[in-house]
């Protein structure tokens, strides 16, 4: 095999293999839980929709601050969506139906942002601050 092919052939290789290792999830339970959150801030819209797996989505408005990645968001909320409430330390699952407009809020998204304004993202966790 030449030079050429061989190199065309690891590339291709290279191509194939890497997003079935970067999209792996870690199952792991006893992971210390991430610092900070992509947006923390206001629920300023609910929208309920259920079709599918959707139960609806959020718009969230906040500022940036140093453990956040922007200050606005509109956020869609399916049924993997971990919803939590937290008490100081304590932490109790909730439903969608749970999040009213005016609630402060903390969101990690999970899988790509659209990189709109504001950015369009989906929630792996929501936690409604108290």
């Amino acid at each position: 095999m030449n030079i050429r092919r061989r190199n065309f052939v690891q590339l291709v290789g290279f191509g194939l293999v890497m997003p079935i290792v970067g999209c792996t999830a870690s199952t792991n339970q006893n992971a210390t839980p991430r610092v900070g959150a992509d947006i923390r801030g206001t629920i300023t819209q609910v929208n309920q929709a259920i079709t599918g797996d959707i139960l609806g989505s959020l718009l969230v408005e906040g500022k940036l601050e140093t453990d956040t990645h922007y200050d606005r968001a509109s956020i869609t909320i399916t049924k993997q969506t971990v919803v939590l409430e937290q008490q100081g330390q304590n932490r109790r699952s909730i439903t969608f139906a749970d999040l009213q407009k005016g609630q402060l809020v903390q969101v990690r998204f999970i899988g790509a942002v659209a990189e709109t304004y504001p950015v369009q993202a989906q929630a792996d966790e929501v936690v409604l601050l108290k």
